[in-house]
């Protein structure tokens, strides 16, 4: 076995924001009309988006909506009409929109992420062109201190608009007081036969919080029905009782309170609002033992503190200096306190991609999850509360925090005992108050409740108010009880949200360009589109072939390679084709020829490797810009690879790799401010400048590194984790992530997020393939090959080039390093145990994207996308020019000398702003055998046509 000397030099430029000079999407107008009936309301909202730019985007709006809020309807404008989306399954719809962006056509999709947030997403916005989007949710009104409210927030569509209307009407009764409040001024309702309507409307609008505002006065009639599909449905908003059982929770005696507060980021907004309930619920609990807890991404240590006569100020003190950051872990909840307690209260939004499932049941007696904000996820709290006696307790619901700390300590009161004529009745809890919503049964006009108050109550048609969005509401209700055991019930909970054109976790709702289009993805249509399908459906045939048939043919190819000896002597390489262009050498003495190829050999040693004849007859311009580039590279090489190796180095045991590698340098302000401060320092350094960047993959990723480099292990990671919450779903950054913790040896967190990935999109084999690699680095050898192997055998799995021929020659590598591995499930024609010398494999962040592996060996030899197999028989994989890579670059057997590695950004398909590609390159060597050893590098690409000097491995 050779001797290896391996000196890896990283070129780690923090580049500007790739297309720098565009702008973002411009909302336009905001046009909201608003319906009130009883206790519900429906709000459509139309939104005009403006692209400022020259080229096609596509756009993207992240919207938190509260928790008595559900989506019930998305539409988009095409050819100046709106048209209806359909339900489609969440995967199935991701998959068909992102494949029909690729085709330059039509879609729109919504879709439900983290919590209670929403993505919109359109295709296209056409330089210097508008679109339409309508989107229609529905909420059961809040009780406050005077009757029930109602309030409409742009700050979820953007934070400024040209124009903002809004269109109101209340059915039945005059509104106590309407504010609009971008003007501070009331305004008057006019009458309208059985309503009382306002219209206002307001230019060049700065958005702060609520746009508009009105409360309604109590109305005996709370019930409300609706139809849908020849099914009836009704709801019943019960008012909370002021008489209604205490619960002992706060009964302490001597045990503590445990306060559990979530410091992480996306809490940071959520603080006002937590110390106003706390101030409320010490004045109700005068004297008490806290004992506090802080997590984000990691707990802290718990603090003691001691409320006496109601005096908090020392807690509040605490609390009020809170640093927010990081994301949240909840793996530590069952070890919150040293030993049991009676009741605790968790401060969450409940978002949170670092842990699984934490077991808390014998952790407290009590526990109440308090959570405010747009966008929580109260079905993980509630999962969470479930284990206990507690209740989740949403401070958006209440005005009064006095009234909030009044529902903590009622047991949940007044049910519904018995019901005659109904199917499927749900009761569920809205600022203290009790909605019960059902499904009439069949051929029925009325139904009767009989509740734990005592009351009876009858609901038909001709006492209650027409909603027929009630069938939307029963049917988010219904897939609320089924989201303790939700994993179980996918199917069912599947079913549903298509049927009744809810958004849900396995639901969207998509919009495609034309009939065609929802005929070859098997999607029912909207009605305009209904005839056409069904005569476009039934004049088509589909066909399937294996997966693993269709793979054969690739792998009988690297087989071939890996058996073929090739020659290790000096012989110089020749030129090669360009990707674009497929100009041969000849070609070179074409000037116009020479403008349009991407020549990326190396240069000089094609010159050196030129008949006299021909080098003769090649430009002046041509030899001196060879040599230019060539000196260009010798010069890198000296500055950032430090001195060549000693006679020491060179005596290293056998098998023995030493890397090195150069610092990065990131060239940004921030980065600067940093780098250039004391440790002690680096970290409030980062916090003053985190607002300017607080969505930016980037500014979280560098600064990790830098408060890495100061030895600042765990702010670090803190910093890293951010980009679990900047921006839910998406993959990119989650990408990002998990291949950061990879590098940092943090496989089990890595393997989560790589795991919700797949979640996210089941049809991306790149995820297997990350999420394989992660198992395999957390020693999980078993699960490693089975999940690289779902690439072969999952169905609708998409097709890249390379990712199938990687992910078996990473499972042939694990079976034969590890003894004892079940590989019954695996096609034997498949394993085989060849390994390599060297072996480079290529990844990067962003989708429809081409970024180019480039390896130049001791004869000067490149081998490239344009030059797959060099003299030697370094080998590249094939050229993966959209989705998120693979490439790969294998060589049996190595001669010595150096072996440079570059990048190169050919170029990209996508419709929206970016903050750059980021690349992830593993080295390795001796690949495949016990002595295996690896190297992994990360950096970011500005754009296109950036070529990177990435390390250099000596042998």
């Amino acid at each position: 076995m050779r001797k290896w000397f391996l000196s890896l030099v990283l070129g780690f430029t923090v580049c500007s924001v790739l297309f720098s000079a565009e702008r973002a999407i411009e909302l336009k107008e905001i046009s909201a009309n608003i319906e009130i009936a009883g206790r519900i309301a429906r709000t459509e909202v139309l939104l005009e988006f403006y692209n400022p730019n020259d080229r096609v985007m596509e756009y993207e709006l992240n919207i938190p909506l509260s928790q008595s809020q559900a989506i019930s309807g998305f539409a988009l404008d095409v050819n100046g009409e709106m048209v209806d989306a359909v339900p489609v399954e969440k995967t199935k719809g991701r998959q068909v929109f992102e494949d029909v962006v690729r085709r330059g056509v039509d879609p729109g999709l919504l879709e439900k992420t983290a919590g209670n947030n929403f993505k919109l997403r359109i295709y296209p916005i056409n330089p210097g062109k508008t679109r339409k989007a309508r989107i229609t949710y529905t909420e059961n009104l809040v009780k406050g201190l005077e009757g029930h409210s109602y309030a409409f927030s742009g700050v979820p569509f953007g934070k400024r608009a040209d124009r903002i209307s809004v269109k109101a009407s209340v059915a039945e009764v005059r509104p106590l007081d309407a504010d609009f409040l971008l003007s501070g001024v009331g305004f008057e309702y006019v009458r309208n036969q059985n309503s009382y309507i306002a219209e206002v409307e307001k230019e060049d609008v700065e958005i702060g919080s609520d746009v508009f505002r009105v409360r309604i006065p109590e109305v005996e009639n709370s019930a409300s029905v609706g139809d849908f599909n020849g099914e009836r449905f009704f709801l019943y908003q019960i008012p909370a009782s002021p008489d209604s059982e205490q619960t002992d929770a706060f009964d302490l005696g001597r045990d503590r309170l445990v306060i559990i507060w979530d410091a992480s980021l996306s809490q940071k907004k959520a603080k006002g609002k937590n110390l106003e309930f706390l101030e409320a619920f010490f004045k109700a609990n005068r004297n008490c033992l806290v004992s506090l807890v802080v997590f984000r991404d990691a707990p802290e240590a718990p603090k003691s503190f001691v409320i006496r006569g109601g005096d908090w100020n020392e807690l509040r003190r605490e609390l009020s200096q809170m640093t927010f950051d990081g994301c949240a872990s909840f793996d530590f909840l069952g070890s919150a306190s040293e030993k049991p307690c009676k009741t605790a209260m968790l401060f969450s939004d409940g978002l949170d991609y670092y842990s699984e499932k934490p077991d808390i049941s014998g952790f407290a007696e009590n526990l109440f999850c308090i959570s405010c904000g747009a966008g929580s996820n109260m079905a993980r709290l509630s999962g969470l509360v479930r284990q206990t006696n507690g209740k989740v307790v949403d401070l958006d619901m209440f005005e009064d925090m006095n009234d909030a700390v009044s529902y903590m300590y009622r047991v949940d009161g007044v049910h519904v005992v018995w019901s005659e004529n109904t199917e499927d009745v749900f009761t569920n809890s809205i600022g203290g108050e009790t909605v019960v919503v059902g499904k009439m049964a069949a051929g029925n006009r009325k139904v009767r409740l009989k509740l734990s108050s005592g009351e009876e109550v009858e609901i038909s048609p001709s006492n209650a108010f027409r909603f027929d969005e009630i069938a939307k509401m029963w049917a988010n209700a219904k897939i609320g009880s089924l989201q303790a055991t939700a994993r179980l019930h996918k199917a069912e909970i599947r079913r549903i949200s298509t049927k009744y054109g809810v958004v849900s976790d396995e639901s969207s709702l998509i919009m495609l360009e034309s009939a065609d289009d929802y005929a070859k993805y098997g999607i029912e249509p909207p009605k305009p589109f209904r005839d056409e399908y069904d005569s476009i459906l039934a004049s088509r045939k589909s066909a399937r072939s294996s997966s693993l048939f269709a793979f054969k043919r690739e792998w009988d190819n690297y087989v071939e390679w890996w058996e073929r000896d090739f020659p290790k002597d000096d012989k110089k390489p020749m030129i090669y084709k360009s990707k674009s262009a497929g100009i041969d050498f000849m070609s070179m003495n074409n000037p116009a020829a020479r403008s349009s190829a991407e020549y990326v050999v190396d240069a000089a040693a094609v010159y050196d490797a030129m008949p006299a004849s021909l080098r003769a007859a090649a430009p002046t311009s041509m030899a001196l810009s060879v040599s230019e580039a060539q000196a260009e590279r010798e010069l890198e090489l000296s500055e950032e690879s430090g001195p060549a190796p000693d006679d020491e180095d060179a005596a290293q045991p056998e098998e023995q790799a030493i890397v090195r590698l150069a610092k990065w340098n990131p060239d940004s302000d921030f980065a600067r401010r940093i780098k250039a401060s004391h440790a002690s320092d680096a970290y409030a350094i980062y916090l003053d400048e985190r607002d300017d960047y607080e969505n930016s993959p980037g500014f979280y990723l560098e600064c990790a590194e830098m408060l890495f480099d100061k030895g600042l292990e765990d702010l670090s990671k803190r910093v890293l984790s951010n980009l679990a919450e900047i921006s839910f779903e998406n993959r990119s950054v989650l990408k990002l992530l998990g291949n950061r913790l990879l590098q940092l040896g943090d496989n089990s967190k890595a393997s989560l997020i790589f795991t919700a990935i797949i979640e996210m999109a089941p049809d991306e084999p790149q995820s297997y393939l990350d999420l394989g690699i992660a198992c395999e680095r957390s020693g999980e050898y078993q699960k490693a090959i089975e999940t690289l192997y779902e690439i072969f055998t999952r169905d609708g799995m998409r097709d890249f080039p390379a990712v199938k021929l990687i992910a078996m020659k990473e499972i042939d590598s694990i079976v034969f390093r590890e003894n004892g591995l079940d590989t019954s499930f695996i096609d034997p024609y498949f394993i085989r145990d060849m390994p390599l010398d060297l072996r480079i494999s290529l990844s990067w962040d962003t989708d429809n994207t081409d970024i180019d592996l480039h390896v130049i060996d001791p004869n000067g030899d490149e081998t490239y996308y344009g030059h797959k197999q060099s003299y030697q028989g370094g080998r590249n994989s094939d050229d993966n020019t959209s989705g998120f890579g693979p490439e790969d670059y294998s060589l049996k057997i190595a001669k010595k000398g150096k072996y440079r590695v570059e990048v190169n950004f050919y170029g990209d398909y996508q419709q929206k702003l970016t903050d750059g590609t980021y690349v992830y390159l593993d080295f390795y060597t001796n690949w495949g055998t016990s002595k295996q050893e690896r190297k992994s590098v990360v950096m970011k690409l500005k754009g296109r046509r950036d070529r990177v000097f990435v390390g250099e491995i000596e042998i």
